[in-house]
């Protein structure tokens, strides 16, 4: 949840241009992108921007700061393998689905990506994806098959994964064997048996949506090594509380800790 506020943060905001303000632009040209990465904004949000030529991503490519790109339905090929050199955040959260040969492309990307409106992506895109250098983020993929999960698991970086909002046995097990941190914070259950995997994963782990917890998954829990958030519980009894206090690395609610 925290990543998701992050970039909702920047995306809403707009900052003082004295040129053209990027945010109110529906066509953009070259000779308007050249300007606009010549400016020293630390970020450029295209808040009306609907459509993107290969020539004009290839300008915004070199654009050093954060880039959103949030309204965009689809980008060419071309665009996206512009990307493909780029170095920074990058925001493409109006893209639904990609073809294989933008994934490929957009996973030589090195820095951030935020692709939070695609809904779909194959296991082979998923593999693709894996190979990013740099954090993730999905916030609209409500499923994953085990072979995707597995895939995304050996991305070596943060991966958000803000859409799922329940897990099965073997979907906590494949997740579990990614290495960093990992973002599972509108998963609402968890059972004792998927805790058991969770507890196995190295990294900063963020499990804010759970609202309670039954003592065998807060023991568990208990025993993962890194940073764990748990700030979203409300309905604890007193001997899962004692679990998770045991393990200073469990961020609990204020009234339980």
């Amino acid at each position: 949840m925290r990543w998701a506020i992050v970039f909702a943060a920047v995306v809403m905001a707009v900052p003082a241009f004295a040129q053209e303000d990027p945010a109110l632009i529906t066509e953009l040209t070259v000779e308007q992108a050249e300007k606009l990465i010549a400016s020293d904004a630390d970020y450029l949000n295209f808040f009306s921007l609907t459509s993107l030529s290969p020539d004009v991503a290839k300008i915004l490519a070199k654009f050093e700061g954060e880039l959103y790109l949030d309204h965009l339905p689809t980008i060419s090929v071309e665009a996206a393998v512009a990307f493909s050199d780029r170095v920074g955040k990058l925001s493409l959260a109006g893209l639904t689905e990609l073809t294989d040969e933008q994934a490929e492309a957009l996973a030589r990307h090195k820095g951030w990506l935020a692709l939070s409106g695609l809904k779909g992506l194959s296991a082979h895109q998923a593999e693709l994806l894996a190979s990013h250098e740099g954090g993730l983020f999905f916030f609209s993929l409500t499923s994953l098959s085990d072979e995707q999960a597995e895939a995304l698991a050996k991305h070596q970086d943060a991966l958000c994964l803000a859409g799922l909002t329940k897990l099965s046995p073997e979907l906590a097990e494949k997740l579990a064997k990614h290495r960093g941190y990992l973002s599972l914070d509108r998963v609402a259950t968890l059972s004792p048996q998927e805790a058991k995997s969770l507890a196995n994963h190295q990294g900063e782990l963020d499990l804010g949506g759970l609202k309670t917890l039954s003592i065998e998954a807060a023991e568990a829990l208990s025993r993962h090594e890194d940073w764990l958030h748990l700030e979203g519980l409300v309905v604890l009894s007193e001997d899962v509380v004692v679990a998770l206090r045991a393990n200073r690395k469990i961020r609990l609610p204020e009234n339980f800790k």
